[in-house]
């Protein structure tokens, strides 16, 4: 959710905290707006960097268990088949009805 308003506060063409606008002093050489804008980009950045590490945590755990050999059956394609036709041949949402098969 932070992903709209940053790009809001990147693309903005005025400061939207008008006290903020007046009564600024310039540090850096910064504006008010260039302030903003730069407040806008490290927001997205630091929202983009959750996720990505989330991520990248999960999937080093799951090859350091794999290489550790912790996962001693892994499924095969054979087995993802049948769990998807039994689903498909008991109709999915409704457990115990065996609906006719179309045709």
């Amino acid at each position: 959710m932070p992903s709209v308003p940053a790009i809001v506060l990147i693309f903005a063409h005025h400061a939207f905290y008008p006290g903020f606008a007046q009564n600024v002093h310039l540090l850096f050489g910064v504006s008010a707006i260039a302030d903003q804008q730069v407040a806008g980009v490290v927001s997205k950045l630091l929202s983009l960097g959750v996720p990505w590490t989330a991520a990248v945590r999960i999937l080093v755990k799951a090859s350091n268990r794999e290489a550790a050999g912790e996962d001693p059956e892994p499924m095969t394609w054979a087995e993802v088949q049948r769990e998807l036709d039994e689903h498909r041949h008991t109709g999915g949402d409704q457990p115990g009805q065996n609906p006719e098969p179309p045709g």
